[in-house]
């Protein structure tokens, strides 16, 4: 029989059509087609297409065994891999289509004018849309069955196959809800409407609109009729619907083709304990929880359990949840039966949502021009599942026209496959560290593979070290030879491998090409890496704009002097620590008051160390107190020994110079300035009382008084 819409040839007892959608009446004949009329409805005669199936040979590799953490075995049945390693593609491009669709239809919905203004046509137009997506995965597995042998099953053979199954879904169940109402519509005599409508316009006086009813009692209805479909349109989770239809239909054929390679090829038959399995994994989670069986046997558990389900997402899940450092291995396993990108999905759903995404907040060096554009991953699994995403999804977390998708990873230790493209890795903390897969054997570069501050362990560390040096190298060359723009992607790869100096000379050349944000952000990186110019630059340039993110720039710039200093570079560390504290920066003046203390960089010179501790005090600086006091107490006692060996003119002199340096220590509470103060305090006193001079005796007495010394008292009550 054909379909009266739109002609396409269908099994018998079809109760839709799979082409457009359209509901079958059951006494269609073979020329009904022929006699069809446009419908009152029209859908889109073509859906967006899918992914191809993978051209592989599907049987090279069996994958029956696999290994989780190098420790926990996995044995799946001949049989069982067979089937699973058969239907993986078909899985794979069912979970895509099913999870596009998806997005796509929540997308559209999202869109108010569609629901109030075409509200009948969106179960249809679902169902349509839903139905060639499907039909796609039909004409391929019947291509599947003739390259092994079975060419006698034909398209609307497999259709009819699914025919049951469909028919009972929601999706269907909606459609035809929705085709009985449009029926109902089409078959109300509006003559009936007119009469009911003009008997309530005569009880109201209002013979005038009599002459009306006619035109407008199908008006009425049709508003009746499609206030109707909003309400029920706004009750039904159409992208869910549509979901469970297309998984359905996948599964359901993947089943069939088993089925049929099974009793015509010779397969063996697999057979699942799905049931016992799902039970046996919720109590190994309800005594894993309870504690009341350890890590090693839960995980031995969950791996018996996966050898006889058939529904394997979740014990994936939970495999994850006991064991994130699983991920590889976990996904891997996804990958061999085709649900690698819903096993991603679940995770992404679980975890990006949790406290680590939700309460995170950028560092204050990172520029608000392009803080909002980032997917944020804390988790070593996170990571893996928003890849898999990406490339397989990438409509859904992708914008148009966006070249690389910015990822920020959180403290943690992360890996990274090779076939990753597009995608731009950006750590937010000195904990972030990359493992990558086969490092020297993948064009990062060529894959659009970007990374930003992020540290490179594992083989990926001396890659990134011979990239590193290689680039700054070609960089200085090409600079030096007036090649800039060579010189530009040269520093910037260098950049990405951790070089502060390459990122520095990028941004300055970026700078020279008037790509400003390029430029500042090429900069941020260098600052954030440890180059004080940059971050000197970026401090003055926001300082300008009276941005409050100057502050930070101003402590990197500081944290660069401090990186220069510990590579005994003191006379640059001392340059920068001088800029710094003209600009008023305290704990630059208490840097400068180290080297002027130790002699790096400069003479050494404990009175100039004073001054410059002096300033920082001034300025702010947190944990000078303990340092200012030291050195106070450390003048003063330098001075005492000097003063032994001195005339008495000098070494008053010296031992006054010390008195003031022990009231600055007793002013930070050094412990022991007090004590001196009390003992130089009576030894000077005594030493003007010889000269005569009672007033100076007395005030030095006062000193050692206040600290309750018994002869500095005796000696100034004589005096006065």
């Amino acid at each position: 029989m054909f379909c009266m819409n739109c002609g396409t040839k269908l099994p018998d007892n079809a109760k839709f059509c799979y082409n457009c959608g359209a509901k079958i009446s059951e006494d269609l004949n073979a020329e009904a087609h022929l006699d069809s009329e446009e419908p009152a409805y029209p859908v889109d005669n073509q859906a967006d297409s899918v992914v191809d199936l993978l051209e592989q040979s599907m049987f090279d590799v069996l994958e029956s065994h696999f290994t989780i953490l190098g420790k926990y075995q996995v044995e799946l049945p001949k049989s069982t891999a067979m089937k699973k390693q058969m239907g993986a593609p078909f899985v794979r491009e069912t979970v895509q289509l099913a999870l596009l669709s998806q997005y796509k239809i929540t997308k559209a919905l999202g869109d108010y004018r569609v629901i109030q203004g075409y509200p009948v046509e969106i179960p249809i137009k679902i169902f349509h849309y839903c139905i060639m997506g499907c039909d796609s995965l039909v004409r391929k597995a019947v291509d599947f069955l003739i390259d092994h042998g079975i060419n006698y099953v034909s398209k609307d053979d497999l259709w009819n196959m699914l025919d049951d199954l469909l028919s009972s879904t929601e999706l269907y169940q909606t459609m035809q809800e929705t085709m009985r109402s449009i029926d109902i519509f089409c078959d109300c005599d509006p003559r009936v409407l007119a009469d009911a409508i003009g008997v309530q316009m005569m009880n109201s006086n209002q013979d005038p609109l009599l002459c009306l009813k006619e035109n407008i009692a199908g008006d009425i209805y049709r508003d009746i009729l499609l206030s109707k479909m909003r309400k029920l349109n706004g009750r039904r989770n159409y992208p869910a619907i549509a979901y469970d239809f297309i998984m359905a239909a996948g599964f359901e054929l993947v089943n069939q083709i088993h089925m049929l390679l099974v009793n015509k090829c010779n397969w063996p038959a697999s057979s699942f304990e799905t049931d016992k399995a799902e039970s046996w994994r919720k109590n190994l989670m309800a005594r894993y929880d309870t504690g009341k069986i350890e890590k090693e046997d839960i995980l031995n558990g969950l791996c018996r359990c996966l050898e006889i389900t058939e529904i394997t997402i979740s014990v994936y899940r939970d495999l994850l949840t006991i064991e994130p450092s699983a991920a590889k291995d976990v996904f891997r396993m996804a990958e061999a039966e085709g649900m690698e990108l819903l096993l991603a999905w679940f995770v992404w759903l679980d975890l990006s949502k949790e406290e680590g995404v939700e309460n995170f907040h950028f560092p204050d060096w990172m520029p608000k021009s392009i803080s909002q554009r980032f997917y944020v991953t804390y988790e070593p699994e996170l990571l893996i599942a928003l890849l898999i995403e990406l490339r397989e999804l990438p409509q859904a977390f992708r914008e148009e026209n966006q070249s690389t998708t910015k990822i920020a990873l959180i403290a943690n230790t992360y890996w990274i496959p090779s076939d990753v493209e597009n995608v731009e890795f950006w750590g937010m903390d000195d904990e972030v560290e990359l493992e990558l897969e086969n490092p020297d054997e993948t064009n990062w570069e060529a894959n659009n593979v970007h990374f930003h501050l992020v540290k490179f362990v594992g083989e990926a560390k001396d890659w990134a070290q011979g990239i590193c040096q290689k680039k700054l190298r070609e960089g200085q060359e090409a600079l030096l030879a007036g090649d800039k723009e060579n010189a530009l992607q040269a520093f910037r790869l260098a950049g990405e491998m951790g070089s502060a100096e390459a990122a520095w000379q990028a941004g300055k050349l970026y700078e020279e090409r008037k790509q400003n944000e390029d430029s500042r952000i090429s900069l941020m990186e260098a600052a954030v890496l440890g180059n004080p110019g940059a971050a000197f630059e970026l401090y003055r340039y926001l300082k300008e704009y009276d941005d409050e993110r100057n502050l930070v720039y101003k402590k990197l710039a500081v944290q660069g002097a401090q990186k220069l200093e510990e590579q005994g570079k003191y006379a640059e560390a001392r340059s920068w620590y001088e800029k710094l504290a003209a600009e008023g920066d305290g704990t630059a003046c208490f840097y400068l008051g180290q080297l002027a203390s130790q002699g790096k960089g400069m003479e050494q010179d404990l009175d100039q160390a004073l001054d410059w501790y002096g300033k920082a005090k001034i300025y702010g600086c947190d944990g000078l107190e303990s340092t200012l006091g030291a050195l106070s107490f450390e003048l003063g006692q330098q001075l005492e020994v000097k003063a032994e060996d001195e005339p008495w003119e000098q070494a008053q002199v010296d031992w006054q110079r010390a008195w003031h340096y022990y009231q600055l220590a007793m002013y930070e509470v050094h412990p022991g300035a007090d004590e001196k103060i009390e003992e130089l305090g009576l030894q000077l006193g005594k030493k003007m009382e010889q000269q005569g001079q009672d007033q100076k005796a007395l005030a030095y007495y006062q000193e050692a008084i206040n600290l309750c010394n018994q002869e500095a008292t005796l000696r100034a009550a004589r005096l006065y």
